[in-house]
C-alpha cells in the first residue's frame, strides 16, 4: 500500500510518492518527464489513448481531443462544453474518470503496489468559494477518485496549500529551521491563477499550514475561463494566424496541434526567451520583430515573433495579474504583514505553477515587489524551475504522509435561515472555523449555547456565508424534491410531530451533510438516534438567492 500526491492540472498531471525522507515525482512509462500531459484522445475506432500519446496524436483530423477537461466539470453552459467536443456520453467528468483511472493503475504498476491507501488530489483554490458548480467539483473529483476499486481513502486540498507545505518542508531541508511566517504564494498554471496568503506555524515536529485570504483568476472564476496559461498560448497562436493568413482560427485539432507546437517551445527555450527579453529591456518589447518560433497551420510556416508574444500578454494577462496582487497588497496591509522589508525572515514570496516559469510572468511580479538580487523574501524559495512545476504534487504527497498538516477549516459559513433571525444570522459552523471533518456542529441557541430543538418536517432553508463579508451570504432552500426525502427519514415518518436538532458537516472534500438528532419529549433530552444526509450536488438539490442586506 502506498501514499499519493497527484496534482491534476489543466495541462499536465504530476504523480509524487514520500519515501524514505524524500518526496519525488514518479517516473511513469510514457516518457522520461513526470509531467503527463492532461490530454485524451478518441479515434474513428472509439479506442482512447491518453497522456503523451493522446498528445502526439493531435494532428489526426478523424480524432477527438479532450484538453482542459479539468477546466471544463466547472463549466455548466452545455453549448461552451460542446464547443470543446465534448457531448452527453462523453462529458468532462467521463473523461476525467478514464483518464485519472489509466495515470492511478500505471502510478501503482511502476511502485509495484497494488493500493493506495490516501490519495491526495490538489484543486484550485477558487474552487471552494462563491460559485456552487465549482464548489461541486470537489464532491465530483472525489467521487471519482472513490470509485476506483484500488483507492481506499480520497482528500481534496487547495493548491496553494500544497504548495505551501512543499515550500516549508524544502525550507527546512535546505535551512535546517523551522519556517515560521507568511507565504505570499502565487500559483500560475494552465487554467488558474490563485493567489494565497498563507500562514505557516510550527507545533512540535509538525508544521501547520492556515489560509489567510486568496483571490484568483481564471477556471470560471468571475465567469470566465482563462486568464492563465492555457489562455496566454492559445491567444499567441490566433493573433499569429490572423496577422499572417488574415482568417481568425476555428477551435480543431490542427489549432490545437499548432498550440501544442508553440508551449513546446515555450519549455525548450525558456532560457532563451529570458536572456532574448532581458538583452532588449530597454526597448519596446512589444515592437520587437525578431521570430521566436514558427507554427505550422494550413500548410503554411506562421512566424510568432518576441514582439507578439510581449503585447499578448499585455493585454491578456499583465492587467489581471495587476489587479490581484493589488487586491493581495491590500490585505497584507490589513493584517500589518511587513512585506516591502527586503531583508524579512518571516514573509516569503513563492511562485509555483509552470506559468510563473514564464519569462515576462516572473518578471511582472518581480517588478510588482521590486525585488533586489539580496531580496531575502525570496532567499530559500523553491529554486529549482521543475520543482516550482512540481511543488503541488510534491505537497499533496507530503499531506498524504502526514508530514505536514493543514488544519481543517470550514469553506463557509451555514446555518438554519429563520424569518426572526433576519437582522442577526445564526450560524452553526463559521467560514474559516477550525473544525473537524465528518463531526457534527448543531444549531444552537445563542442564549444558552445548547442545541436549538426544532418541530415539523418543514426545514427547508439555509443561510450560507461566503467568506467574511455579510453581502456574500446566500438563502439556500432545499428543492421540493428534496423536501420529500427528507420527509420520508424514519425520525420523521415515526413521529406527527417530530422534534430534533440540526446538525452540519463537512468531509475532507468540503461535501456538505445534514445531521437529525431526535429530541425525547419524555426525558427532555436529545437521544442517541442521529440521522445522516449527504448533499453532494448542491446545484441540484437547492435554489439560491442572494441575502437582502
Amino acid at each position: 500500500m502506498v501514499n499519493i500526491g497527484l496534482d491534476f492540472g489543466s495541462t499536465y498531471t504530476v504523480v509524487s510518492a514520500y519515501r524514505d525522507g524524500e518526496v519525488k515525482p514518479i517516473l511513469l512509462t510514457q516518457g522520461t518527464s513526470p509531467f503527463i500531459p492532461s490530454v485524451v484522445l478518441k479515434d474513428e475506432s472509439e479506442e482512447f489513448d491518453f497522456g503523451l500519446m493522446a498528445k502526439q496524436r493531435v494532428s489526426e483530423s478523424e480524432a477527438t481531443i479532450y484538453k482542459g477537461f479539468k477546466m471544463m466539470m466547472t463549466q455548466t453552459d452545455e453549448q461552451k462544453r460542446k464547443e470543446r467536443g465534448y457531448d452527453k456520453q462523453h462529458t468532462p467528468e467521463w473523461i476525467t474518470k478514464k483518464y485519472l483511472e489509466e495515470i492511478l493503475e500505471e502510478t501503482l504498476e511502476v511502485l509495484e503496489e497494488e493500493t493506495i491507501g490516501r490519495l491526495v488530489v490538489g484543486v484550485p483554490a477558487n474552487w471552494y468559494e462563491k460559485k456552487v458548480p465549482a464548489l461541486e467539483c470537489c464532491t465530483k473529483l472525489r467521487d471519482i477518485c472513490r470509485s476506483f476499486s484500488f483507492v481506499e481513502e480520497v482528500q481534496i486540498v487547495n493548491e496553494p496549500a500544497a504548495a505551501s507545505a512543499y515550500f516549508t518542508w524544502n525550507y527546512k531541508k535546505v535551512t535546517g529551521e523551522d519556517f515560521c511566517g507568511y507565504l505570499f504564494v502565487v500559483d500560475y498554471g494552465g487554467g488558474t491563477l490563485d493567489i494565497t496568503i498563507n500562514q505557516v506555524s510550527c507545533d512540535g515536529e509538525k508544521s501547520n499550514v492556515i489560509e489567510i485570504d486568496r483571490t484568483g483568476a481564471g477556471e470560471n472564476e468571475e465567469g470566465q475561463m482563462g486568464k492563465a496559461g492555457i489562455a496566454y498560448m492559445e491567444a499567441v497562436v490566433s493573433s499569429a494566424i490572423e496577422q499572417c493568413l488574415a482568417i481568425k482560427p476555428e477551435i480543431d485539432n490542427e489549432f490545437y496541434y499548432a498550440v501544442d507546437q508553440f508551449e513546446q517551445a515555450l519549455q525548450s527555450k525558456s532560457r532563451k526567451v529570458r536572456q532574448f527579453y532581458q538583452d532588449h529591456a530597454f526597448l519596446e518589447l512589444e515592437e520587437l520583430e525578431e521570430p521566436f518560433f514558427k507554427i505550422r497551420y494550413m500548410g503554411k510556416q506562421i512566424p510568432i515573433t518576441y514582439g507578439l508574444m510581449a503585447s499578448v500578454y499585455r493585454i491578456v494577462i499583465e492587467p489581471v495579474l495587476e489587479e490581484k496582487l493589488n487586491l493581495m497588497t491590500r490585505v497584507l496591509k490589513k493584517y500589518e504583514i511587513d512585506y516591502e522589508n527586503t531583508r524579512s525572515k518571516t514573509f516569503k514570496i513563492v511562485l509555483v505553477g509552470g506559468f510563473c516559469n514564464f519569462y515576462l510572468t516572473r518578471k511582472q511580479i518581480e517588478d510588482y515587489f521590486r525585488f533586489t538580487s539580496q531580496d531575502q523574501r525570496w532567499e530559500h524559495k523553491i529554486a529549482d524551475q521543475t520543482d516550482c512545476e512540481n511543488a503541488i504534487s510534491l505537497g499533496t504527497a507530503l499531506i498524504a504522509n502526514e508530514v505536514l498538516s493543514i488544519p481543517d477549516s470550514a469553506p463557509y459559513s451555514i446555518g438554519i435561515y429563520l424569518e426572526e433571525d433576519e437582522e442577526n444570522y445564526q450560524y452553526a459552523i463559521h467560514y474559516k472555523e477550525e473544525i473537524t471533518y465528518e463531526k457534527p456542529y448543531f444549531q444552537v441557541t445563542p442564549i444558552d449555547g445548547k442545541p436549538k430543538i426544532l418541530i415539523g418536517t418543514d426545514v427547508s432553508k439555509f443561510v450560507v456565508k461566503w467568506r467574511d463579508d455579510d453581502k456574500q451570504g446566500q438563502i439556500m432552500e432545499l428543492k421540493e424534491e428534496w423536501k420529500e426525502k427528507l420527509r420520508k427519514l424514519p425520525l420523521f415518518q415515526k413521529n406527527d410531530v417530530p422534534r430534533y436538532a440540526l446538525g452540519f458537516s463537512f468531509d475532507h472534500s468540503n461535501v456538505l451533510s445534514l445531521y437529525f438528532q431526535e429530541y425525547d419529549d419524555e426525558s427532555q433530552k436529545l437521544t442517541e438516534h442521529i440521522e445522516k444526509v449527504e448533499l453532494n450536488k448542491m446545484g441540484e438539490i437547492f435554489s439560491r438567492k442572494q441575502l437582502d442586506r
